[in-house]
């Protein structure tokens, strides 16, 4: 999965649990409500790989196909920003302790 850099999440191997997650700083609440883009295996796939089924997948709202192909989308961003440099930022964090 691709994370969005506002996106943050700690897990901890020990406890065997997600610790903390947060978009823009702020808690994901259970009760609240986010949007997520999947490839369509995902959304197949998403009771499987994410605890969740199509039913609750879709409950919060109407899904759309925003693209069929990644390569499109990926080639057109990498033509509006040719040189983009990246770094490690620490959205993903694994706590094997």
């Amino acid at each position: 999965f691709q994370i969005n850099k506002r996106v943050q999440a700690v897990y901890s191997d020990k406890e065997k649990q997600l610790v903390s997650f947060t978009v823009d700083g702020k808690d994901v609440l259970d009760e609240g409500t986010y949007t997520v883009r999947l490839k369509n295996y995902h959304v197949a796939n998403s009771e499987a790989n994410l605890g969740l089924t199509n039913v609750e997948l879709i409950a919060g709202g109407n899904p759309k196909v925003v693209s069929t192909s990644t390569r499109p989308v990926l080639e057109e961003w990498l033509r509006v920003n040719p040189n983009v440099s990246s770094k490690i930022e620490g959205r993903i964090v694994y706590k094997s302790e």
